[in-house]
């Protein structure tokens, strides 16, 4: 009876390790969709905290996306905001042509 007691509390033990591994990647993953939500940038800080399991691995892959998805649209945007510039200085120079 002892020894059935004995690993019924390391089973509780190693099931509590367990789930609060899990429970701390899910909130983390959720704080970085949260800030994503908002388009707020993601610290490295963030992407290092996530356990070094196949959870933190997903999760560091769906963080590097994102960051290459911001970087993506600033590089975008700035681009854009070139063009209308061009397009300004066109538009005034032809102006003055005629």
């Amino acid at each position: 009876m002892v020894h059935r007691d004995c690993f019924f509390i390391a089973d509780m033990i190693i099931f509590y390790k367990f789930t609060n591994k899990l429970g701390t990647s899910i909130s983390q993953l959720r704080e970085f969709a949260m800030r994503a939500d908002r388009n707020e940038p993601i610290e490295m800080a963030m992407q290092s905290a996530f356990p070094h399991n196949e959870l933190g691995e997903i999760s560091q892959h769906i963080i590097q996306i994102y960051r290459r998805l911001r970087e993506t649209k600033e590089a975008l945007y700035i681009e854009r905001e070139k063009l209308i510039t061009h397009l300004q200085i066109s538009h005034e120079g032809l102006g003055r042509i005629y």
